[in-house]
C-alpha cells in the first residue's frame, strides 16, 4: 500500500501560524485560514488519487498488443497527464505561496511581539491563483472525456473486427482467427479508470468552485467588520449633538 505523502496541514509552519492566531484571539482569521488549509489538504489527497489512477492506466497501456492502438492511446494519455500535472503544479505553487506568507507573518510577530500589530495572510490574495487551478481542472475533465470517447471507439472497432473479412479469409485458409480479446479487456480496464479519474477531477473542480465562493464571503465579512470599526472624530460628534439640540 502506498504511503500517503505529507499534506499542507502536516507542515509545522501551518501549525505554528494557526497557534499564533488562536493565542492572540484572532478568531475570524483562525477560522478562515483553517478553512483554506482544509481545502488545500483535500485537494492534495484527491489529486494524488487521480494521479494513481493515471499511473495504473499507463501500466495497462504497456500491455496493449496492437501497435497502432498503443501509439494512439499513448498520445491522448500523454496530453491528459500534461493537463493534470499543470493542475498539480498550480496547487503546489498556491501551497508554497501560503507557506511563504505564513512564514513572513510569524517572523514579523516574533520581531515585534505582542506590542506590535499582528500581520495576517489575506486569503483573497490567493483567489486569482485558485481560479487558474480551476481552469486546469476543467481542461483535464474535457480531455478525460475525449480519452473515454477514443477508447469506446477502439473497443467497438475491435469487437467488429472479430467477424471481419480478414478473419473470414483466415478461416477459409484453415488459419486460426486473430483475437483482440486481451486488448479489449485492457481497454475496458482503462475505461473504468478513466471514469474514476473523471469523477475525481469533477469533485476537485466542484470543491474549488465552492471555495472560490467562500473567498467572496470572506471578503464581504471583512468589509462589514471594517464599517463597524469606523469611528468619527470628536469634533464631528460634537457638531452632531448641537444639530440634534437645535432640532428640538
Amino acid at each position: 500500500m502506498d504511503k500517503q505523502l505529507p499534506t499542507i496541514q502536516d507542515n509545522p509552519i501551518v501549525n505554528e501560524y494557526l497557534s499564533m492566531l488562536f493565542n492572540q484571539n484572532k478568531e475570524k482569521d483562525f477560522k478562515d485560514t483553517k478553512e483554506m488549509i482544509d481545502y488545500i489538504t483535500g485537494m492534495e489527497v484527491q489529486l494524488s488519487d487521480v494521479l494513481k489512477e493515471l499511473q495504473g492506466i499507463k501500466e495497462v497501456l504497456n500491455q496493449i498488443q496492437n501497435p497502432t492502438t498503443k501509439m494512439r492511446l499513448n498520445e491522448v494519455f500523454t496530453k491528459t497527464e500534461t493537463f493534470i500535472n499543470d493542475g498539480k503544479n498550480k496547487l503546489s505553487n498556491i501551497k508554497d505561496e501560503i507557506l511563504y506568507s505564513m512564514k513572513e507573518c510569524l517572523h514579523d510577530f516574533k520581531q515585534k511581539g505582542k506590542m506590535g500589530v499582528i500581520k495576517v495572510i489575506h486569503i483573497s490574495h490567493f483567489k486569482e491563483s485558485i481560479e487558474g487551478l480551476k481552469k486546469s481542472l476543467f481542461y483535464s475533465l474535457k480531455q478525460i472525456q475525449k480519452v473515454s470517447s477514443t477508447i469506446d471507439s477502439m473497443t467497438f472497432q475491435f469487437r467488429k473486427s472479430k467477424t471481419g473479412i480478414k478473419n473470414i479469409g483466415r478461416l477459409l485458409m484453415g488459419k486460426p482467427i486473430q483475437s483482440n480479446s486481451n486488448d479489449i479487456n485492457n481497454l475496458n480496464i482503462m475505461q473504468k479508470s478513466c471514469r474514476n479519474m473523471f469523477f475525481g477531477l469533477e469533485k476537485l473542480a466542484m470543491r474549488t468552485t465552492k471555495f472560490l465562493h467562500r473567498i467572496d464571503d470572506f471578503g464581504k465579512s471583512s468589509v462589514k467588520k471594517d464599517i463597524k470599526l469606523i469611528t468619527y472624530p470628536p469634533k464631528y460628534k460634537q457638531k452632531q449633538n448641537i444639530v440634534k439640540g437645535q432640532s428640538r
